[in-house]
Order: C-alpha cells, then structure tokens, then sequence
C-alpha cells in the first residue's frame, strides 16, 4: 500500500493496486484516514468481508444499476456476472459512513459503475464514462 498525504482538513489515504489474475483490469482499494495513521481494524475486517462476499454485492446492488441505466438512457441493461469489481473505496468509518464498490461491465469497460453501501445495502450508484481508477 502506498500513504498519500491530503492538505488539512481532508483524509489521507492508503491505496494499493494488484492484477486480478482471471481479469483485464487491476483492483484498486484506497482506504481514507486521519493525518497520517493506518487502516483501522474496522476498515480491515470491511474489506476482507467485501472479497469475501463480493458476487452477493454484485447480486444486490444490479436492480439499482439497471434503473441508473434505463434513466441515463444507456439502451442496455446488466447482469450480477456481467460485473467486474474494480475498485473498493473505504471511509474512515465504514459501519457508519458505508463504503462505495467501483464496477466495470466486461461488455462496455470504458464506464465505471460506482455503487455506494450503507449497511450492506446499496443506496446510490454513479456512472463515469472517463475511467482512469483501475485500467
């Protein structure tokens, strides 16, 4: 993992990066913190419990996907195994802040699909057409 220091006032965080060995793109997961201290245990044991369950996030958050579609008028829609995790972003206080996962849709990589939890269920979810977080 790699620190990057944010001005006064603003979290810091830790990121780091590997290669999924059965996917094209790299997961990324970048960790919000106060001043310069590490992850804490709560967002540890999150995160772990994320790529544990991640198909069942997937599962869950694609009805809201698909509504986010139909409404940006994208004319497809989704499935859970037609996501790729790419990016997990945690807040300094997942149990109370959520957390947001970052998908890709292996038939049209060039759009993020960002889905913020809040107590494990998804509440919002976000499309950027420029992704640079993990390519």
């Amino acid at each position: 993992m790699s620190f990057v220091a944010m001005p006064q006032g603003r979290p810091s965080i830790w990121r780091s990066r590997s290669h999924m060995p059965d996917e094209s793109n790299d997961f990324i997961v970048t960790v919000e913190v106060h001043g310069d201290e590490e992850p804490g245990e709560e967002q540890i044991s999150q995160m772990s419990a994320i790529r544990k369950t991640q198909v069942q996030y997937a599962v869950m958050a694609t009805p809201l996907i698909n509504n986010k579609l139909k409404a940006s008028r994208r004319g497809h829609q989704i499935s859970a195994e037609d996501l790729c995790l790419v990016e997990v972003r945690m807040p300094r206080q997942p149990a109370t802040e959520g957390w947001c996962l970052v998908y890709r849709d292996r038939a049209a990589p060039s759009v993020d699909i960002g889905v913020s939890f809040k107590g494990a269920v998804p509440v919002s979810v976000w499309l950027d057409d420029s992704p640079t977080a993990a390519g």
